[in-house]
């Protein structure tokens, strides 16, 4: 037996200013195709059944277009005649039962309750498919209420002559790396998944696809949200129950994420620092690319003198591009510099750049100068400072 494990698919996510082709924002699209993808792969395996961890949606009010998206996916899955379980996940569970669930207009849909199963109503519910039997924990309204119910689950008398599944969407206590540290997030005890009688637990909640105990794994997003999850692969996972549980990891197409090496300022000058920063955004080639760049001990002179805007310009091809500057303070240790207008460096480019006296190679050649000259002046005023 075969089963799927997905979850924060997070449909209707967006981040930066890029926009698509279609004239939604971009990352709203990537979301989009990535599910998408993954559908569509799922149904290539013909799994016995898929299993979704939470937060389908990423909000608790999707827009309409999401909305829709959303439903006719997971009919796809429906339609092609494989069972489909999915628990609400804490990004698109309203803090108050008064506001109501995305998930009531599932109820109007006229499905094979054998088949489709979407449980979001703040309580352990069980769902029978052919040798497996899938227990499930929604994202609770408190803590108090998913305690109760993990109470439930923990004292629940297996059926030994089918798989046990059990899906959650939490973190995980005692590992800091599983938690988001968001205010309706949950968290289950380590200890808990390590005690746990169940064949596997399918977690959703911690973006990053990983075995966090025993059977206990998260799948991981279908797209990347952070830099924080930059390097893993992103998808979905195919579990087999047959024997031995094992996983294996189905990978989805993802718009790249990239985090540059980091610059190491010291001892540089701005045209110096400023050279190495532009062949490094160009090797890496930019274009579509999503991209975080740090220099590290940048002395506040030269960060004056940066032209930060042609540093911009070397990447305007990134669907976004984020320069993170950081010097040492008084303590000693490593914090962001702010940068609003470009410093000076900017400033003066701009000015020779309005000249109509000098050639653009003349004008190169001057400013160059000047930097130089500009470098070597503040860094002996900022020593005497000290």
């Amino acid at each position: 037996m075969k089963i799927v494990h997905i979850a924060d698919t997070h449909l209707g996510y967006s981040a930066y200013n890029k926009r698509a082709e279609n004239g939604y924002n971009q990352r709203e699209e990537d979301i989009v195709n990535s599910f998408k993808e993954a559908v569509k792969r799922i149904i290539d395996l013909n799994p016995s059944a898929v299993l979704h961890s939470g937060d389908l949606f990423d909000s608790v009010r999707p827009t309409n277009r999401i909305v829709s998206i959303g439903i006719s996916e997971l009919l796809k899955i429906y339609n092609a005649g494989i069972p489909l379980v999915l628990i609400s996940g804490n990004h698109e569970t309203p803090k108050q039962l008064y506001t109501g669930s995305i998930y009531n207009i599932f109820e109007a849909l006229d499905l094979d309750k054998s088949h489709f199963k979407i449980i979001y109503k703040d309580k352990y519910e069980t769902f029978e498919i052919d040798g497996l039997t899938v227990h499930a924990i929604p994202q609770c309204t408190t803590d108090a209420i998913f305690r109760k119910e993990l109470d439930i689950v923990h004292n629940v008398k297996l059926n030994k002559d089918v798989k046990n599944v059990l899906m959650l969407h939490t973190g995980v206590t005692g590992m800091k790396e599983f938690s988001h540290g968001e205010s309706n997030e949950l968290l289950v005890d380590y200890e808990w998944l390590k005690d746990s009688k169940m064949d596997y637990i399918a977690l959703g909640h911690y973006h990053n696809y990983v075995k966090v105990v025993g059977n206990a794994w998260f799948s991981g997003s279908s797209e990347r949200m952070s830099f924080n999850e930059v390097g893993p692969e992103k998808g979905f996972l195919i579990v087999d129950l047959s024997g031995e549980t094992r996983t294996e990891l189905i990978r989805v197409g993802t718009r790249p994420m990239i985090n540059l090496p980091p610059i190491d300022a010291t001892d540089k000058d701005s045209v110096v620092l400023f050279e190495k920063i532009i062949n490094l955004i160009e090797k890496e080639n930019p274009s579509g690319k999503i991209i975080r760049m740090t220099v590290r001990n940048i002395p506040q002179h030269v960060m004056n003198a940066l032209d930060t805007k042609k540093i911009r310009e070397a990447a305007k091809d990134a669907v976004h591009f984020e320069p993170k500057y950081e010097k040492l303070n008084e303590e000693g240790k490593l914090e962001e510099v702010k940068i609003s207008s470009g410093g000076i460096r900017e400033e003066f480019r701009s000015f020779l750049d309005a000249s109509s006296r000098m050639d653009e190679k003349d004008r190169e050649y001057f400013f160059q100068q000047w930097a130089q000259e500009y470098d070597k002046v503040a860094k002996e005023d900022e020593e005497q400072k000290q």
